[in-house]
């Protein structure tokens, strides 16, 4: 305790205050439906299927999600049926739109307005940038202290695949396609249930989620090197 409380104390450029993500009792830092909990549904099935020590190199790790992803998601997504969420997405609390039109503007939102009503192929939410693997999924999660970034896609496969690169880097902008949020929680309702992740891992279906920013934050050491912000 007392090696923490120097690094604390004497380098307070390596410590980080990171909100979560309530739903329920569970805490998380990122979490959606969509696209991304049918590829780690899609996943969990492939483990499951290769017991294998050669075939475990290839299923698991990122190696896995893409031949889960290119096998078994995206032939769901493109000839399946009732593979998109229909939702209601209410803000809670305070929130911003988001405006890549006028160079990611914020602009504010009434408490309790109606977000998005429709087939989206992705809703989520977090306080981190990064899915993992470097995959910044919400671009503005750190832009706001004590907001969630609430990012709601529309976007179909076939452009996913074309913008792939820009998505991944967090770079993508389309108005049509791409919703982002500065909110301090929203409700989704969903026409019938989907199934939801939060950390990476599948939590079932649902119909219906509540999420908002927890009030008391994690102070974290960050042991990395320093590197730019982006």
């Amino acid at each position: 305790m007392a090696d923490l409380r120097r690094v604390v104390d004497l380098v307070p450029g390596r410590t980080q205050r990171l909100p979560m993500v309530s739903a329920g009792t569970d805490r998380f830092f990122f979490s959606g439906l969509g696209n991304d909990s049918l590829l780690l549904d899609d996943y969990d099935w492939l483990k499951s299927r290769t017991t294998h020590p050669l075939l475990r190199m290839f299923a698991h790790g990122v190696m896995g999600y893409m031949v889960a992803g290119m096998l078994r998601t995206l032939p769901r997504v493109f000839f399946g049926r009732n593979l998109r969420a229909e939702a209601r997405v209410t803000t809670i609390g305070r929130g911003y739109y988001v405006d890549p039109r006028r160079g990611d503007f914020i602009e504010p939102v009434e408490p309790g307005s109606v977000l998005f009503e429709g087939t989206a192929s992705f809703v989520g939410a977090a306080t981190i940038p990064f899915f993992g693997y470097r995959f910044k999924a919400f671009p503005f999660a750190r832009m706001m202290p004590d907001l969630m970034n609430l990012r709601i896609s529309t976007i179909g496969p076939f452009s996913a695949v074309l913008n792939l690169g820009g998505m991944w880097r967090g770079t993508y902008r389309h108005p049509g396609k791409f919703l982002d949020f500065m909110v301090e929680g929203f409700h989704v309702e969903l026409a019938r249930p989907f199934p939801w992740q939060h950390s990476g891992d599948t939590q079932g279906p649902t119909d219906e989620l509540t999420m908002q920013v927890t009030k008391e934050p994690l102070h974290l050491v960050d042991f990395h090197g320093a590197r730019p912000f982006s």
